[in-house]
């Protein structure tokens, strides 16, 4: 019940439900953050099958569910590492699981709205594409307003100090995937010199 009702807190009051999660740390509790990521994922999942096919960006024949589990829980993750990092630097009073839970919360609005959206696709035609894709953006507007208001609550900040953290959160983000990817790129470069260098060995055994 709870959880029910910190989810309803944060469509009405976020700035409520964001003091609330920080009220008690001794009762802290992963669950609701499980949860919440999951039905993202589910909410996710389903949309890519039931958007009307001229609005959907997806054709649900070429979805790759790993794919699209990756794209959603990487940025999220990212986010709570970076801008853990940002406010352990200045000055933050938030701990790493508290910005875990209060970024699955703040996707309660994508997971209320986004099958209803979905589902009101199927009245909507080609030429009101731009009002499907308007309410979209006001969904991701929402959730990316909830993030930026809980680095500010869970962490007394002005707007000033929010805007910087935010900004160098982002900055890490981007820092981290750049990271991966040198790493991955790194990796297949090594991978392939190696596997010329057994190619070459076994020829010269044959000679």
């Amino acid at each position: 019940m709870e959880m029910i009702r910190l989810s309803l807190e944060m469509v009405f009051h976020p700035a409520e439900a964001f003091r609330y999660m920080q009220k008690d740390r001794s009762r802290f509790n992963y669950v609701p953050a499980v949860i919440l990521l999951l039905l993202a994922f589910v909410v996710r999942t389903v949309s890519i099958y039931i958007t009307h096919f001229p609005l959907a960006e997806l054709d649900p024949r070429d979805a790759n569910i790993g794919l699209e589990l990756i794209k959603l829980y990487a940025p999220l993750l990212t986010w709570v590492i970076a801008s853990y990092a940002m406010t352990s630097i200045l000055d933050g009073e938030s701990l790493l699981r508290e910005g875990l839970l209060a970024t699955a919360y703040a996707l309660v609005p994508y997971i209320l709205l986004t099958i209803p959206v979905n589902l009101l696709s199927h009245i909507m035609e080609n030429s009101q594409s731009g009002l499907y894709n308007g309410i979209q953006i006001i969904i991701t507007g929402w959730v990316l307003l909830l993030l930026f208001m809980s680095i500010q609550v869970m962490n007394q900040y002005s707007l000033k100090k929010t805007t910087l953290v935010c900004a160098l959160s982002v900055g890490v983000v981007l820092l981290i995937w750049a990271t991966i990817a040198l790493f991955f790129a790194i990796s297949s470069q090594f991978i392939n010199f190696i596997e010329e260098v057994i190619i070459e060995i076994r020829l010269r055994l044959l000679e």
